[in-house]
């Protein structure tokens, strides 16, 4: 019997040795990042098994509940770098679950502000995770910062956005791991796509684009795909949505720049996996 119960318990410990020797090696060698199936809305997780960010948290609280549930390493269940693009529901709402039941360690955020009760709501949640130790940051142009083995580079907002129209404000990152990019934008607008494009230039280079404002003809100019030449696009919109995303004209746009487009109203979570060197879609 006494050796039957520590036969056992070598077996877990060897199981346990293994699940974390594989976790760390998994951390040094590649990234994940994953679109999220979050329905009429965005959110997007990085993770090299180490780090974890997130950008956006989507409509629903329960649903990024659980998808974090499902995709965040089973030995490293936190965030490092929580990132709210912009104060509308579809963005945020998620965000509210992640800041009550998972640890953060970063929120980025920007100052535009909205009078919805959802955005009060998150604004409570907020209070409570600054008096928790949560460090906010505000971002602006030219900021560059790593977490982890991620290199974070802000594009916009380059001023206060507490006046404008909340898809402007949006919060523009380019995510790198090693020489793997992907370009983060909100709903931001074409005006203000037009306006980075010709002032970044080739620096929006991108191996991975997240269509803006979930493929509506408002976003996903030509000027912002001709810049970013990006080999694949991902539309993150609800299944037979009201609004129609994503809009014809988004993907005629795509077409004209033959990138390989993806869609999780159509394909649910959309996986890549960032070697540092290629990118691939992992089925």
């Amino acid at each position: 019997m006494f050796l039957k119960k520590w036969s056992f318990i070598f077996v877990l410990l060897t199981i346990l040795f293994v699940a974390i020797f594989l976790h760390f090696q998994t951390a040094k060698t590649e990234a994940k990042v994953i679109f999220l199936d979050v329905g009429q809305g965005n959110a997007v997780l990085f993770s090299d098994g180490y780090t974890n960010i997130l950008y956006d948290g989507g409509p629903s609280k329960t649903r990024l509940h659980n998808k974090l549930n499902k995709h965040l390493p089973f030995l490293n269940r936190k965030i490092d770098l929580l990132v709210l693009s912009h104060p509308d529901k579809d963005h945020i709402e998620g965000v509210i679950e992640v800041l009550k039941h998972f640890p953060v360690n970063f929120v980025l955020l920007n100052d535009n502000v909205s009078d919805t009760p959802v955005y009060e709501e998150l604004q409570k949640v907020i209070d409570e995770a600054k008096n928790k130790g949560v460090v906010f940051i505000y971002p602006k142009a030219g900021q560059e910062f790593s977490v982890g083995n991620f290199k974070i580079v802000t594009l916009w907002p380059d001023r206060s956005m507490k006046t404008v129209l909340s898809n402007n404000s949006s919060v523009v990152l380019k995510i790198y791991y090693g020489k793997n990019s992907v370009l983060l934008s909100g709903d931001l607008p074409k005006e203000v796509e037009r306006y980075l494009a010709y002032k970044e230039g080739r620096a929006l280079e991108s191996s991975i684009v997240l269509a803006g404002h979930h493929g509506s003809k408002t976003s996903t100019s030509k000027n912002w795909i001709g810049f970013a030449n990006p080999e694949f696009v991902v539309i993150s919109a609800g299944k037979d949505n009201s609004y129609g995303h994503p809009h014809t004209q988004t993907l005629k746009t795509l077409e004209k720049f033959q990138v390989k487009v993806l869609r999780t109203d159509k394909q649910g979570d959309i996986k890549f996996i960032l070697t540092g060197e290629e990118v691939y879609l992992d089925d």
